[in-house]
């Protein structure tokens, strides 16, 4: 081993070439900034550990490549029946990586990466077939826009709630940003303005396609936070909602409810319409999106990446990441002041699951009829590309 500063003059145009030639290898101390000088094979000993581990894992990645390409030759042979998607659970994650990684990405052929799509569309249907282990309500309960919804004052029943009528009418609705809560009991919400914008993506899942203009035409309100187990605990007392869902270990008070099914979503919006006198519903997937981006263009509110302790997911650098759920309200608002729309727990929204029609539209609701719910946002255990 070697300094610069000892090696003479003359010798150093030689030094240069050993080391352009890689037979001899610079080397820079993280403390000192020192620069030192060492025969490649003696770096490459001294660096083994980390060596090691990088060939390790494409030594795993390249397993999984082949594993892919062997399920995706044989999808392709079985006319690409859903029944031979064979990649779920940690299998998809590993072979998602392949994806995230130039290098070994080029060497996936179209039917690989067709098959790898459609695994992953048909993970998203499973998932929002359940109404279990952590969906959310879309607890973002939206408020109908109706007549009322214009006025400059909210006008309540006075015999709702013993003082929803003195919070209601102390409320401009008609501001954007304008927070309120009708009852003790009741959900944080905020005033959402009407307004246009692109829904979907050309960069996300083949499902978020084609992208297409949508206008809500008339201001809403949405829940601030994720539905909590208190406020449900304030249904079940109340009688609206039939029991309290399990929360896992994890805690319950200001943590987001889990366990919920959209039947259930929807009683707890009705309990609500009943004790406030005003109509509570889950948001359409339109408002749902709209009120998600909060008026941004990338692919998630804060920009195109994931970045560090945005959310709570499997790699969003959350403390919480792909163990538990998190306490609402945990992370930084989007620009409409709503939290945890991304992560954290899915989100249920009231369309029935089916293509997207092209072209501009005006309060979209989706399908009429259909077999599964749509869910929202991502959760706790799931990868950055099911947070869009």
């Amino acid at each position: 081993m070697a300094r610069p500063g000892e090696i003479p003059e003359d010798v150093q145009p030689l030094i240069d070439l050993l080391v352009e030639q890689r037979l001899l290898a610079r080397d820079v101390d993280d403390e000192t900034d020192e620069v030192t000088l060492e025969p490649a094979h003696e770096a490459l000993l001294r660096q083994w550990g980390q060596l090691k581990a990088w060939l390790s894992e494409d030594t795993g990645l390249l397993t999984v490549m082949d594993g892919v390409k062997r399920a995706a030759a044989e999808w392709k042979d079985k006319g690409r029946a859903a029944t031979w998607l064979a990649h779920t659970g940690e299998r998809l994650r590993a072979a998602e990586r392949l994806l995230e990684r130039p290098d070994l990405a080029a060497n996936l052929q179209d039917v690989d990466r067709a098959y790898i799509a459609a695994v992953q569309k048909r993970e998203r249907s499973i998932i929002r077939q359940r109404w279990g282990s952590y969906a959310a309500v879309a607890v973002l309960l939206g408020l109908i826009s109706t007549a009322w919804m214009t006025q400059d004052r909210w006008w309540g029943r006075v015999d709702v709630a013993w003082y929803a009528a003195q919070i209601a009418m102390s409320r401009d609705i008609t501001k954007p940003g304008t927070e309120f809560k009708e009852c003790a009991a009741c959900p944080q919400m905020v005033a959402i303005p009407a307004g246009s914008f692109m829904m979907g993506s050309e960069n996300g899942h083949s499902d978020e396609k084609p992208v297409r203009k949508v206008t809500i035409s008339k201001p809403f309100a949405v829940g601030k936070f994720e539905i909590t187990f208190n406020e449900w605990r304030a249904c079940v007392d109340g009688g609206g909602c039939k029991e309290l869902p399990s929360d896992s270990g994890w805690g319950q008070d200001n943590r987001p409810v889990i366990k919920v099914s959209w039947n259930q979503a929807q009683e707890y919006a009705a309990w609500l319409s009943k004790i406030t006198g005003h109509k509570y519903r889950l948001l359409t997937e339109a408002e749902w999106e709209y009120a998600a981006r909060a008026g941004s263009t990338t692919a998630y509110p804060w920009g195109d990446e994931i970045g560090q302790n945005n959310a709570n997911c499997r790699e969003c650098g959350s403390k919480w990441d792909g163990k538990q759920t998190a306490p609402v309200g945990s992370f930084k608002p989007n620009a409409f002041g709503l939290y945890d729309m991304h992560g954290n727990v899915w989100e249920w929204v009231s369309d029935w699951h089916g293509g997207y029609e092209s072209g501009p539209q005006t309060d979209p609701k989706g399908p009429s009829t259909g077999q599964i719910r749509v869910i929202r946002g991502g959760g706790w255990y799931d990868g950055a590309r099911n947070l869009r």
